[in-house]
């Protein structure tokens, strides 16, 4: 029984000194209007801030199936959010997107926002880059062949890649898949497979940056 005691009291201590799961894992990460590291707190952009970006000009969005077959083509597009949360030593850059933030012209089918939803922003190291995760956001795709067809990214998922050009706009690269959440028919895909690219259109004359605190 002595043993077994110390054996525990052993095991207790050591748990003691292993960090709890997700402790201080949350990134450092900021938009800033320099290109330096750490980026000063008077270079950070502030809450409130609104990111507008508009398609590449000549290029298209796209929407494919997960055989790559393309459903949906676009010809133009905006997109952005409005900045809820700055960043810092401990956390990372969030936003809020609204329908009149995102459209889609010039398509092939009507494709329409439902609803919006979250952006979090989670630096590269050793770049000036970040992924993009996003939860939330409804959008439906209405064919001649399937209907209305509705998709979301649900909880969260992988939505693309937030670079920074050389002279500091922002570029949004979207590669992700939305999974479908409503449909009228049961020839909607499952999964739909949605490309884009594009720039930042404001704040005009702000570079855009992603680095620490």
């Amino acid at each position: 029984m002595k043993y077994v005691k110390t054996l525990g009291l052993a095991v207790v201590a050591a748990m003691a000194l292993v960090p709890v799961a997700g402790a201080g894992t949350a990134s450092a990460t900021v938009f800033c209007e320099e290109n330096v590291e750490p980026c000063p707190e008077a270079k950070q952009w502030s809450t409130g801030t609104a990111v507008d970006l508009a398609l590449k000009t000549g290029t298209s969005f796209t929407t494919l199936n997960t055989g790559g077959e393309a459903l949906e083509t676009c010809k133009s597009s905006t997109n952005g959010w409005t900045i809820t949360n700055t960043g810092g030593a401990t956390a990372t850059v969030r936003g809020t997107t609204e329908t009149k933030q995102i459209s889609w012209t010039g398509c092939t089918f009507p494709l329409v926002a439902l609803e919006g939803g979250e952006l979090e922003f989670h630096t590269i190291a050793g770049t000036s880059n970040a992924t993009v995760t996003a939860k939330g956001f409804r959008i439906t795709l209405n064919t001649i062949f399937f209907g209305s067809c509705v998709y979301g990214f649900g909880a969260g998922a992988h939505v693309g890649t937030l670079t920074s050009s050389g002279t500091g706009d922002a570029i949004l690269t979207v590669s992700a898949v939305v999974t479908k959440v409503e449909g009228s028919s049961a020839l909607c895909v499952t999964d739909l497979r949605i490309a884009g690219e594009y720039t930042q259109k404001s704040p005009a004359g702000t570079p855009l940056f992603v680095k620490t605190s």
